[in-house]
């Protein structure tokens, strides 16, 4: 080179990101390949009980779907575990009982019973299932009405 030639210069401002693709209805495998061919990894997967989502299906991401990130970087996925955590009810009046039971996508039975003493509210005196059950379970609640 001399004194005076030109010369020019080429830079990179590196790799483009890419954003972090939808999840809706996706299975974990299906969102896992979906990442990887985009250049992203699979980063934290834990597993949450749903009232709806089938199981092993991703029902949210960290960062959000559609954020930019370099290629490389790992997405957390939360997926359903195609389950649903039943609270305790019993004591609690009927209406009460109803409204914490209503969004869990049960099948919901209501069995009133008369060899009891009447409270106010119809007390809810047994449930047939508490805790991590399927989705869709059948959930029988007893209530006092009295004699």
């Amino acid at each position: 080179m001399l004194v005076g030639d030109e010369i020019t210069l080429y830079y990179s401002s590196g790799r483009k990101p890419v954003e972090v693709p939808d999840f809706s209805g996706q299975t974990l495998q299906a969102y896992t390949e979906a990442l990887q061919a985009i250049g992203l990894e699979l980063g934290q997967v834990t597993t949450v009980d749903d009232p709806v989502a089938p199981a092993n299906r991703v029902i949210e991401v960290t960062p959000e779907r559609g954020e930019l990130l370099s290629r490389g970087k790992t997405v957390d996925v939360k997926i359903s575990s195609g389950k649903v955590n039943i609270p305790s009810v019993v004591g609690q009046p009927l209406e009460v009982a109803r409204n914490v039971t209503s969004g869990l996508g049960l099948s919901l039975s209501l069995v009133p019973q008369t060899s009891c003493k009447a409270q106010t509210g119809f007390l809810i005196t047994t449930q047939s299932l508490v805790g991590q059950n399927p989705q869709g379970s059948r959930l029988e609640l007893t209530y006092c009405i009295g004699s």
